[in-house]
């Protein structure tokens, strides 16, 4: 239209117009060949003789750093650790983010938001043990020593599998999804019976009622068609299948971090 065609033009005169002076603008009138003269210059000018050194010289610095070094780990040690019990790595994804982690054993863990976990200094060695709050979705490297996940009332037991867990504190249900090997999940119920399941792969194991009175708790196994939804979250997808908006409320606020 015509309209469109005065507006292209008024568009075209002001991109000519800022091109035309585009050649005498400051960038064009930089002299870097004389500007990195100068700083030669002054490096130059300010340069300390060098000192020479014989070797006995050398040595008795080599002695002093390293008892300082020594001393250094020694008293961090101490400071870290007074009591003798083990180190913890506690790794937190805040909300409206999500963290992707290597573990000492080379297994991954994807961190959803709102999410923490933590594991001690032996981990990979005499015990692989995560203690999770949260969500978070786990590939896990097969070793003879067995991983085993802490989440809300769940045991989690695996050797090699990938499995997402659902375990959020301000949440009354605590659910973990089977997409590739096998897992063994074990709880304690109120009156202090363990229960044991065994999952295979896409299917899902449901604790609802996990308030703090435990009075309504109830387990559901049910069959997924597609687990690998489950973990939809960590590649950056928000998936809805039939919840209410309460429970989508609270995801959406992790997710970007609003309320």
């Amino acid at each position: 239209s015509a309209i469109q065609d005065e507006r292209f033009r008024s568009d075209f005169e002001l991109v000519r117009k800022h091109w035309s002076k585009s050649g005498t603008l400051p960038y064009n009138m930089i002299n870097k060949e004389g500007d990195w003269n100068l700083v030669l210059q002054k490096i130059r000018g300010n340069a300390v003789p060098a000192r020479r050194f014989d070797s006995a010289m050398l040595l008795r610095y080599a002695a002093v750093v390293t008892f300082f070094l020594v001393a250094s780990v020694g008293v961090w040690a101490v400071l870290r650790n007074p009591t003798g019990e083990k180190l913890m790595t506690t790794i937190h994804a805040p909300n409206g983010t999500r963290t992707l982690i290597t573990l000492p054993d080379s297994s991954s863990v994807w961190l959803n938001a709102g999410s923490k976990m933590s594991y001690d200094q032996d981990f990979g060695q005499d015990n692989r043990a995560i203690a999770l709050e949260g969500e978070a979705f786990f590939d896990v490297r097969r070793k003879a020593v067995p991983f085993s996940v802490k989440a809300s009332d769940f045991y989690i037991t695996v050797l090699g599998t990938a499995f997402n867990v659902k375990a959020y504190p301000d949440e009354d249900i605590v659910s973990t999804t089977l997409l590739r090997g096998s897992l063994k999940v074990k709880r304690v119920t109120a009156s202090g019976k363990e229960e044991e399941f065994l999952l295979s792969p896409s299917e899902k194991l449901l604790l609802t009622g996990t308030d703090s009175s435990r009075a309504n708790e109830a387990v559901i196994l049910q069959k997924v068609a597609d687990a690998a939804s489950e973990a939809d979250w960590k590649d950056g997808w928000l998936t809805i299948r039939g919840e209410s908006l309460d429970e989508l409320a609270k995801k959406i606020e992790r997710i970007y971090n609003v309320k």
